[in-house]
């Protein structure tokens, strides 16, 4: 069986303090002495030196590695398919302009299949501002709806929880 990263790595750690050490050894050789000898003494010829090879310990004898047993599943329950909420946001502007006319969320409708109006739609006046806002469910406005003058002053609101009231039955 090949080895784990992990287990390629715990057997390297038992050479961890040599190759430390070997690397200070290394740094501070390169160094040169930390401070000049005495004026009145001569410097003494350097004396090549064999280099010291330590032999690694042996590695630590390792626990083999045994997968984690998962505990017994129960069975499982059929699975109940819930329909996806797919929702396109459409925009639609004035025409030969990129001012936004028409925001609103389409959503198919689950009995016939259909993109409808559902959820927050916003309308604005040409020069941008917003005429009014509020929520559809299969193309009716239904909650409270709010309308502004060209300004974007706040001129009334409609209650239309049960989807009554003046309905447009465009946008």
């Amino acid at each position: 069986m090949a080895p784990t990263p992990r287990t390629f790595v715990r057997s390297l750690m038992p050479l961890m303090p040599l190759v430390l050490l070997a690397a200070s050894a290394t740094i501070v050789a390169s160094c040169g002495p930390s401070s000049p000898p005495p004026a009145n003494q001569p410097r003494a010829a350097k004396q090549p030196s064999a280099p010291k090879v330590e032999k690694p310990a042996p590695p630590a004898a390792e626990k083999p590695v045994t997968p984690a047993t998962p505990a017994p599943k129960a069975p499982d329950a059929p699975k109940v398919e819930t329909p996806k909420d797919e929702m396109k946001p459409s925009i639609e502007y004035w025409e030969g302009t990129k001012v936004p006319k028409y925001k609103y969320e389409m959503r198919k409708d689950p009995a016939d299949g259909k993109w409808k109006r559902n959820g927050f739609s916003t309308a604005y006046y040409s020069n941008g501002v917003k005429e009014r806002e509020g929520v559809y469910k299969n193309n009716k406005r239904v909650a409270v709806w709010k309308y502004y003058d060209e300004s974007g002053k706040l001129s009334r609101e409609e209650d239309r929880r049960d989807g009554g009231g003046p309905d447009t039955g465009g946008h």
